[in-house]
Protein backbone atom coordinates (compact mmCIF):
# COMPACT_ATOMS: atom_id res chain seq x y z
CA UNK A 1 0.00 0.00 0.00
CA UNK A 2 1.31 3.48 -0.87
CA UNK A 3 0.82 4.93 2.63
CA UNK A 4 2.86 2.13 4.20
CA UNK A 5 5.53 2.48 1.51
CA UNK A 6 5.68 6.24 2.08
CA UNK A 7 5.95 5.97 5.86
CA UNK A 8 8.75 3.41 5.55
CA UNK A 9 10.73 5.81 3.37
CA UNK A 10 10.66 8.60 5.97
CA UNK A 11 12.92 8.67 8.97
CA UNK A 12 11.54 9.93 12.29
CA UNK A 13 12.73 13.50 11.73
CA UNK A 14 11.22 13.67 8.24
CA UNK A 15 7.92 12.29 9.53
CA UNK A 16 7.84 14.86 12.35
CA UNK A 17 8.57 17.76 9.99
CA UNK A 18 6.04 16.56 7.41
CA UNK A 19 3.36 16.00 10.08
CA UNK A 20 3.99 19.50 11.42
CA UNK A 21 3.66 20.86 7.89
CA UNK A 22 0.29 19.11 7.51
CA UNK A 23 -0.83 20.77 10.74
CA UNK A 24 0.37 24.18 9.56
CA UNK A 25 -1.51 23.70 6.29
CA UNK A 26 -4.73 22.72 8.06
CA UNK A 27 -4.46 25.61 10.52
CA UNK A 28 -3.91 28.11 7.68
CA UNK A 29 -7.02 26.86 5.88
CA UNK A 30 -9.08 26.93 9.09
CA UNK A 31 -7.95 30.46 9.93
CA UNK A 32 -8.58 31.67 6.36
CA UNK A 33 -12.19 30.54 6.82
CA UNK A 34 -12.22 32.28 10.21
CA UNK A 35 -13.25 29.05 11.90
CA UNK A 36 -12.48 28.29 15.51
CA UNK A 37 -11.06 24.94 16.53
CA UNK A 38 -14.41 24.31 18.19
CA UNK A 39 -16.27 24.80 14.90
CA UNK A 40 -13.89 22.54 12.99
CA UNK A 41 -14.34 19.94 15.70
CA UNK A 42 -18.11 20.13 15.38
CA UNK A 43 -18.02 19.94 11.58
CA UNK A 44 -15.44 17.14 11.34
CA UNK A 45 -16.12 14.99 14.39
CA UNK A 46 -12.45 15.27 15.41
CA UNK A 47 -12.09 16.36 19.03
CA UNK A 48 -10.70 19.83 19.77
CA UNK A 49 -7.66 18.49 21.60
CA UNK A 50 -6.78 16.33 18.61
CA UNK A 51 -7.07 19.26 16.21
CA UNK A 52 -4.93 21.42 18.49
CA UNK A 53 -2.26 18.70 18.70
CA UNK A 54 -2.24 18.30 14.90
CA UNK A 55 -2.00 22.04 14.29
CA UNK A 56 0.83 22.38 16.83
CA UNK A 57 2.72 19.48 15.27
CA UNK A 58 2.51 17.35 18.40
CA UNK A 59 1.04 14.31 16.68
CA UNK A 60 1.15 12.65 13.29
CA UNK A 61 -2.47 12.55 12.10
CA UNK A 62 -3.81 9.48 10.37
CA UNK A 63 -5.07 9.68 6.81
CA UNK A 64 -8.65 9.20 8.03
CA UNK A 65 -8.36 12.18 10.38
CA UNK A 66 -6.88 14.43 7.71
CA UNK A 67 -9.65 13.37 5.31
CA UNK A 68 -12.33 14.22 7.88
CA UNK A 69 -10.77 17.65 8.45
CA UNK A 70 -10.49 18.24 4.69
CA UNK A 71 -14.12 17.32 4.12
CA UNK A 72 -15.23 19.65 6.89
CA UNK A 73 -13.09 22.49 5.54
CA UNK A 74 -14.20 21.87 1.96
CA UNK A 75 -10.70 21.31 0.57
CA UNK A 76 -9.12 18.47 -1.35
CA UNK A 77 -6.83 16.11 0.54
CA UNK A 78 -4.25 16.68 -2.19
CA UNK A 79 -4.32 20.43 -1.53
CA UNK A 80 -3.35 19.90 2.11
CA UNK A 81 -0.59 17.47 1.14
CA UNK A 82 0.75 19.79 -1.57
CA UNK A 83 0.79 22.69 0.91
CA UNK A 84 2.58 20.46 3.44
CA UNK A 85 5.14 19.43 0.83
CA UNK A 86 5.84 23.10 0.07
CA UNK A 87 6.16 23.87 3.80
CA UNK A 88 8.48 20.93 4.34
CA UNK A 89 10.64 22.04 1.40
CA UNK A 90 10.92 25.53 2.92
CA UNK A 91 12.53 24.07 6.04
CA UNK A 92 14.89 21.94 3.97
CA UNK A 93 13.23 18.56 4.35
CA UNK A 94 14.25 16.22 1.58
CA UNK A 95 11.28 14.04 0.74
CA UNK A 96 11.47 10.71 -1.08
CA UNK A 97 11.39 11.17 -4.87
CA UNK A 98 8.03 9.44 -5.12
CA UNK A 99 6.44 12.22 -3.05
CA UNK A 100 8.09 15.08 -4.96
Amino acid sequence: MWVEDFSQRLNDHQLQVFSSAVGISLRAIREKREWSIYRLSQESGVDERGIRRIEEGNTAPGVDTVLRLCLALGVRFSQVIENAEAQATLVGLELPERLQ
